[in-house]
């Protein structure tokens, strides 16, 4: 599983402002992330971990995996 994937399985019902904003992003950011047009950042990653501690090792992951020089 993903990090992205991961983070639609525990937004689930709830939408995409109020998961948006549990993460402390905006919706629109959610939104470009989850489509793809956004990488996700260390201060992202940092900020989902925050929320969802278990999901550390795939966020370490995540940027373990991300090339230099993506935009983030």
């Amino acid at each position: 599983m993903t990090l992205i994937e991961a983070l639609k399985v525990r937004q689930g019902e709830t939408s995409q402002v109020e998961f948006a904003r549990r993460l402390e992003i905006s919706a629109a950011m959610l939104s470009r992330i989850y489509s793809g047009e956004r990488l996700v950042g260390e201060a992202i990653v940092r900020r989902i971990v925050r929320a969802y501690p278990e999901l550390t090792w795939l966020a370490t992951g995540y940027l373990m995996t991300k090339e230099e020089g993506d935009v983030a």
